[in-house]
């Protein structure tokens, strides 16, 4: 029975291991704007008897960064892994996720995930207008619907756009409209064909610049 005792004990430490407990694996960050970066913490714990080393965070792609590593919990041991989204670029519904990478034997992976909606706060009805075949002693005309996704209405600040192109802004409700107008008497007489982009700077500091592509031919020979 004496000799027993140091191999009950070498055994008793073998079993000593950490095990990764994450009570909330999964995030859902709702409707978010491209434009804003969005950080969430994630509690991770150690309900095992002994260490548990978090070796690496392994995010699924570049928009995705995580802090939190390398680091070891002891037994009953908590910490907070910061995930941080970059949704710029993306539009409609993403899911992310991030690799927890342990040295718990049975169990070295779990996995932590983020789910948004990127929604731009302004949304226009077409990025793109075209005109054709316009005379020079006329025009085109066109409109662009802009419409708020967000609380904060839709205020113009500045428009860019060439000499030949006309904007008039009319307000409806929260949105807006964009009447936009070629006007063929000022194109150069020289101009047959054109690509332009108008851009729209609005009050939502996270839409950025709105750009609309307007193409054009003008009637008549030259083209």
């Amino acid at each position: 029975m004496f000799r027993s005792i140091p191999l009950l004990i070498f055994t008793s430490l073998l079993g000593a291991q950490g095990v990764l407990s994450i009570p909330a694996p999964s995030c859902d960050l709702g409707r978010i704007p491209p434009g804003r970066t969005v950080t969430r913490p994630f509690l991770v714990k150690n309900l095992g008897q002994g260490p548990l080393r978090i070796l690496k965070l392994v995010p699924s792609c570049g928009c995705t960064t995580a802090k939190g590593a390398p680091q070891t919990l002891a037994p009953g041991g908590e910490a907070t892994l910061e995930v941080v989204l970059n949704p710029a670029g993306f539009r409609g519904r993403i899911q992310k996720t991030v690799q927890v990478q342990t040295d718990q034997a049975d169990v070295p992976v779990q996995v932590l995930t983020l789910g948004a909606e990127v929604v731009p706060p302004i949304v226009a009805s077409a990025n793109q207008i075209v005109f054709d075949d316009v005379s020079r002693e006329g025009g085109g005309r066109a409109e662009i619907r802009l419409e708020t996704q967000t609380a904060q209405p839709v205020t113009i600040l500045d428009i860019q756009a060439p000499p030949y192109l006309g904007v008039v802004v009319r307000k409806e409700g929260r949105h807006a409209v964009l009447e936009v107008t070629l006007e063929g008497s000022r194109v150069p007489r020289d101009r047959w064909r054109g690509s332009d982009a108008l851009q729209v700077r609005t009050r939502h500091a996270e839409a950025g610049p709105l750009v609309i592509q307007v193409l054009w031919t003008m009637e008549g020979q030259g083209r």
